[in-house]
């Protein structure tokens, strides 16, 4: 088989469009999102749900995240122990599924801005018959932004806040 001189200046420049799209030397090095901060207010926790409000900013790097903030997706909780014991903790899992955030939705946080919203996170303990937990709660409170992974995370305690002073009070006796 004979190639015209076309034809082999085509298979050149098809083999070296091939060739040069095969690595991009521009692609940025992937590495770890730096110095996010988070920040949690405990508004209530009764052994089954717990809520706050989260705030998140930058100090160096700048990140994008969901601004809708969904809890388990943008805002976890990992590592859900009660207080002083190794054991991690077994909940209920509850499935939801989010459509993408809208190009509205998302935050660009520069480093020296925060932002914040509201958060809860059901905590039904799979081995309690009427899915009370345990009266206080330790965990790591992540928070992920878009495509690099952790931006900041924050780890906390929190104590049942259902509970009256005197019942406390009568427990500890």
């Amino acid at each position: 088989m004979q190639m015209t001189r076309p034809g082999v200046v085509a298979l050149l420049l098809a083999t070296t469009a091939c060739a040069s799209t095969s690595r991009d030397t521009r692609a940025p090095a992937k590495r770890a999102l730096r110095e996010g901060i988070a920040e949690f207010y405990v508004t209530s926790y009764d052994g089954r749900l717990l809520e706050g409000r989260v705030l998140v900013g930058a100090t160096v790097d700048t990140f994008v995240i969901d601004g809708r903030l969904p809890e388990w997706f943008a805002v976890a909780l990992e590592e859900v122990r009660e207080c002083g014991k190794p054991e991690l903790l077994d909940f209920w899992s509850i499935e939801t599924f989010l459509p993408p955030p809208r190009a509205d939705e998302l935050v660009t946080l520069r480093p020296g801005y925060w932002y914040g919203g509201n958060v809860s996170f059901p905590l039904l303990d799979r081995k309690k018959v009427n899915g009370v937990g345990v009266a206080c709660v330790e965990a790591n409170l992540v928070v992920r932004a878009r495509g690099m992974g952790v931006a900041a995370r924050l780890p906390i305690r929190v104590v049942r806040t259902d509970v009256s002073a005197s019942t406390k009070d009568a427990d500890t006796r």
